[in-house]
Protein backbone atom coordinates (compact mmCIF):
# COMPACT_ATOMS: atom_id res chain seq x y z
CA UNK A 1 0.00 0.00 0.00
CA UNK A 2 1.42 3.46 -1.14
CA UNK A 3 1.80 6.32 1.31
CA UNK A 4 -1.50 8.52 1.50
CA UNK A 5 -1.24 11.88 -0.36
CA UNK A 6 -0.79 14.46 1.89
CA UNK A 7 -2.67 17.87 1.98
CA UNK A 8 -1.21 20.86 -0.10
CA UNK A 9 -0.66 24.47 1.45
CA UNK A 10 -4.11 25.90 2.61
CA UNK A 11 -5.24 29.62 3.15
CA UNK A 12 -6.22 30.08 7.18
CA UNK A 13 -9.87 29.25 7.34
CA UNK A 14 -10.03 27.39 3.81
CA UNK A 15 -13.35 25.24 3.10
CA UNK A 16 -10.92 22.31 2.18
CA UNK A 17 -9.55 22.42 6.16
CA UNK A 18 -11.85 19.50 7.12
CA UNK A 19 -10.32 17.36 4.03
CA UNK A 20 -6.80 18.26 4.97
CA UNK A 21 -7.61 16.86 8.25
CA UNK A 22 -8.40 13.68 7.04
CA UNK A 23 -5.65 13.71 5.01
CA UNK A 24 -3.50 13.68 7.88
CA UNK A 25 -5.02 11.54 9.57
CA UNK A 26 -4.74 8.84 6.79
CA UNK A 27 -0.73 9.40 7.25
CA UNK A 28 -0.27 9.04 10.70
CA UNK A 29 -2.51 6.07 10.67
CA UNK A 30 -0.32 4.66 8.14
CA UNK A 31 2.79 4.96 9.90
CA UNK A 32 1.47 3.60 13.22
CA UNK A 33 -0.15 0.19 11.10
CA UNK A 34 3.54 -0.40 9.87
CA UNK A 35 6.51 -0.13 11.75
CA UNK A 36 4.69 1.14 15.06
CA UNK A 37 1.91 -1.29 14.99
CA UNK A 38 3.42 -2.89 17.89
CA UNK A 39 4.29 -0.01 20.02
CA UNK A 40 1.80 0.66 23.26
CA UNK A 41 2.99 3.73 23.66
CA UNK A 42 2.31 5.63 20.34
CA UNK A 43 0.02 7.83 21.08
CA UNK A 44 -4.09 7.94 20.01
CA UNK A 45 -5.08 9.26 16.98
CA UNK A 46 -7.40 12.03 16.45
CA UNK A 47 -11.01 11.81 15.66
CA UNK A 48 -12.08 13.10 13.03
CA UNK A 49 -12.66 17.01 13.85
CA UNK A 50 -15.79 19.00 13.63
CA UNK A 51 -14.85 22.82 13.18
CA UNK A 52 -15.67 24.75 15.44
CA UNK A 53 -16.62 22.13 17.94
CA UNK A 54 -13.99 21.47 20.95
CA UNK A 55 -12.73 18.00 19.40
CA UNK A 56 -11.27 20.07 16.84
CA UNK A 57 -8.68 21.44 19.47
CA UNK A 58 -7.96 17.69 20.51
CA UNK A 59 -7.63 16.77 16.67
CA UNK A 60 -4.80 19.40 16.65
CA UNK A 61 -3.33 18.07 20.18
CA UNK A 62 -3.14 14.68 19.18
CA UNK A 63 -1.64 15.36 15.64
CA UNK A 64 0.87 17.34 17.57
CA UNK A 65 1.61 14.28 20.37
CA UNK A 66 1.69 11.87 17.29
CA UNK A 67 4.58 13.94 15.51
CA UNK A 68 6.32 14.66 18.60
CA UNK A 69 6.53 11.08 19.68
CA UNK A 70 7.72 10.20 15.86
CA UNK A 71 10.52 12.78 15.93
CA UNK A 72 11.68 11.28 19.60
CA UNK A 73 11.35 7.74 18.15
CA UNK A 74 12.35 7.56 14.56
CA UNK A 75 11.85 4.68 12.40
CA UNK A 76 15.24 2.28 12.37
CA UNK A 77 15.49 -1.30 10.92
CA UNK A 78 17.03 -3.72 12.45
CA UNK A 79 15.65 -3.63 15.98
CA UNK A 80 15.82 -6.84 17.70
CA UNK A 81 12.05 -7.49 18.63
CA UNK A 82 11.93 -11.13 20.47
CA UNK A 83 14.58 -13.75 20.90
CA UNK A 84 13.62 -16.84 21.39
CA UNK A 85 16.48 -19.96 22.81
CA UNK A 86 16.12 -23.84 23.46
CA UNK A 87 18.54 -26.11 25.22
CA UNK A 88 19.54 -29.40 25.37
CA UNK A 89 22.48 -30.89 27.84
CA UNK A 90 22.24 -34.71 26.09
CA UNK A 91 24.65 -36.40 23.94
CA UNK A 92 22.98 -37.37 20.48
CA UNK A 93 24.39 -40.20 18.25
CA UNK A 94 23.27 -41.57 14.68
CA UNK A 95 24.61 -43.66 11.77
CA UNK A 96 21.97 -42.68 9.61
CA UNK A 97 23.32 -41.50 6.12
CA UNK A 98 19.63 -39.24 5.71
CA UNK A 99 19.24 -36.58 8.14
CA UNK A 100 17.32 -37.09 11.18
CA UNK A 101 16.25 -35.11 14.65
CA UNK A 102 18.75 -33.63 17.07
CA UNK A 103 16.67 -33.47 19.57
CA UNK A 104 16.92 -29.78 19.51
CA UNK A 105 14.25 -27.09 17.71
CA UNK A 106 12.72 -23.58 18.66
CA UNK A 107 9.66 -22.08 18.23
CA UNK A 108 9.13 -19.01 17.34
CA UNK A 109 6.38 -16.48 16.30
CA UNK A 110 7.40 -13.79 14.65
CA UNK A 111 5.56 -9.99 15.03
CA UNK A 112 5.38 -9.26 11.59
CA UNK A 113 5.27 -10.44 8.45
CA UNK A 114 7.94 -8.29 7.15
CA UNK A 115 10.29 -9.07 10.05
CA UNK A 116 13.66 -11.42 9.07
CA UNK A 117 14.91 -14.40 11.62
CA UNK A 118 18.42 -15.35 12.53
CA UNK A 119 18.83 -18.87 13.78
CA UNK A 120 21.36 -19.89 15.27
CA UNK A 121 22.62 -23.33 16.65
CA UNK A 122 26.00 -23.93 18.43
CA UNK A 123 27.62 -27.47 20.11
CA UNK A 124 30.27 -29.65 19.86
CA UNK A 125 29.87 -31.94 16.82
CA UNK A 126 32.01 -35.20 16.36
CA UNK A 127 32.67 -37.61 13.78
CA UNK A 128 33.46 -41.35 14.22
CA UNK A 129 34.98 -43.94 11.56
CA UNK A 130 34.81 -47.70 12.51
CA UNK A 131 37.73 -48.65 10.12
CA UNK A 132 36.48 -45.39 7.53
CA UNK A 133 37.19 -41.87 7.31
CA UNK A 134 34.96 -40.10 9.78
CA UNK A 135 32.39 -37.94 7.71
CA UNK A 136 29.10 -36.57 9.20
CA UNK A 137 26.69 -33.57 8.55
CA UNK A 138 24.28 -31.00 10.49
CA UNK A 139 22.03 -28.77 9.16
CA UNK A 140 18.65 -26.67 10.03
CA UNK A 141 15.47 -26.86 8.78
CA UNK A 142 12.54 -25.08 8.54
CA UNK A 143 8.62 -25.98 9.37
CA UNK A 144 8.78 -27.22 5.80
CA UNK A 145 11.76 -29.33 6.38
CA UNK A 146 13.91 -27.55 4.13
CA UNK A 147 17.43 -26.75 4.99
CA UNK A 148 18.31 -22.86 6.04
CA UNK A 149 20.81 -21.00 3.37
CA UNK A 150 24.29 -20.47 5.19
CA UNK A 151 23.70 -23.35 7.69
CA UNK A 152 23.28 -26.56 5.48
CA UNK A 153 25.57 -29.63 5.27
CA UNK A 154 28.26 -28.27 7.79
CA UNK A 155 30.94 -30.93 7.71
CA UNK A 156 33.19 -32.88 9.63
CA UNK A 157 35.65 -35.04 8.20
CA UNK A 158 39.21 -35.96 8.63
CA UNK A 159 40.98 -38.03 6.40
CA UNK A 160 41.98 -40.79 8.87
CA UNK A 161 40.53 -44.00 8.61
CA UNK A 162 39.59 -45.55 12.01
CA UNK A 163 40.19 -41.77 13.70
CA UNK A 164 37.71 -39.57 15.82
CA UNK A 165 37.24 -35.91 15.29
CA UNK A 166 35.73 -33.29 17.79
CA UNK A 167 35.25 -29.77 17.13
CA UNK A 168 32.84 -27.20 18.52
CA UNK A 169 30.20 -25.77 15.50
CA UNK A 170 28.19 -23.16 14.67
CA UNK A 171 25.55 -23.13 12.13
CA UNK A 172 24.20 -19.70 11.42
CA UNK A 173 21.20 -18.79 8.89
CA UNK A 174 18.94 -16.27 7.78
CA UNK A 175 14.94 -16.52 7.05
CA UNK A 176 12.07 -14.49 5.82
CA UNK A 177 9.05 -16.51 6.77
CA UNK A 178 6.49 -13.84 5.95
CA UNK A 179 4.32 -14.99 8.52
CA UNK A 180 3.07 -14.25 12.26
CA UNK A 181 2.31 -17.90 12.39
CA UNK A 182 4.56 -19.71 14.65
CA UNK A 183 7.44 -21.06 13.01
CA UNK A 184 10.00 -23.84 14.55
CA UNK A 185 13.27 -24.63 13.47
CA UNK A 186 15.31 -27.89 14.02
CA UNK A 187 18.79 -29.26 13.85
CA UNK A 188 19.16 -32.34 12.26
CA UNK A 189 22.63 -34.60 11.42
CA UNK A 190 23.60 -37.49 9.32
CA UNK A 191 26.92 -39.42 8.70
CA UNK A 192 28.35 -40.00 4.73
CA UNK A 193 28.92 -43.12 4.18
CA UNK A 194 29.18 -46.67 6.32
CA UNK A 195 30.99 -47.14 9.14
CA UNK A 196 30.44 -43.59 10.73
CA UNK A 197 29.24 -42.45 13.62
CA UNK A 198 27.50 -38.36 14.00
CA UNK A 199 27.65 -37.07 17.27
CA UNK A 200 26.18 -33.55 18.72
CA UNK A 201 28.25 -33.88 22.55
CA UNK A 202 25.64 -31.38 24.54
CA UNK A 203 26.59 -33.37 28.11
CA UNK A 204 30.25 -31.98 27.22
CA UNK A 205 28.99 -28.48 26.63
CA UNK A 206 25.54 -27.76 26.63
CA UNK A 207 24.30 -27.27 22.86
CA UNK A 208 21.99 -24.34 22.45
CA UNK A 209 19.47 -23.40 19.83
CA UNK A 210 18.32 -19.21 19.35
CA UNK A 211 16.34 -17.46 17.24
CA UNK A 212 16.03 -13.75 17.13
CA UNK A 213 13.36 -11.81 15.13
CA UNK A 214 14.69 -8.40 13.75
CA UNK A 215 12.39 -5.65 11.98
CA UNK A 216 13.54 -5.46 8.51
Amino acid sequence: MPFPDLPPERIPGSPEHMQDHQKIEQALEYIKNGHYRYDPDFPPLPDPPVLGESGHVIAHDRILDSLLYLKANPVMGGKILQVVRATDNITRSTTSTSYVDASISVTITPESTSSELLVVWTFTGAAQGNGVSPHSQFTITDNSNNELSGAQDAEMYLSVNGSTFRAPVTLTARDAPSTTSATTYKGKFRVIGAGCTAEVRNANQTGQMIAVEVRA
